[in-house]
């Protein structure tokens, strides 16, 4: 239980250089993806994006788990 603890809270620890320099480059490269998205995407779908982010949002507050750390 406390190595999965652990895991969960610091998984970092755990990564080998080779997992973290592809998880490096994993994520410049989703990073450059969304930019590319966002840049062609028309206002409309930028308004219902932000919308359903902010929906999301709200439905992790109101989580009764997330609550209680609060």
């Amino acid at each position: 239980p406390q190595r999965i603890a652990a895991l969960l809270q610091d998984r970092e620890t755990f990564w080998t250089p080779e997992y973290r320099k592809a998880y490096d480059q994993t994520e410049k490269a989703a990073i450059s993806l969304l930019v590319d998205i966002t840049a062609q995407s028309t206002p409309e779908q930028r308004t219902r994006l932000l919308s359903r982010i902010a929906d999301m949002r709200k439905d992790f507050t109101d989580l009764d788990c997330l609550k209680s750390q609060q």
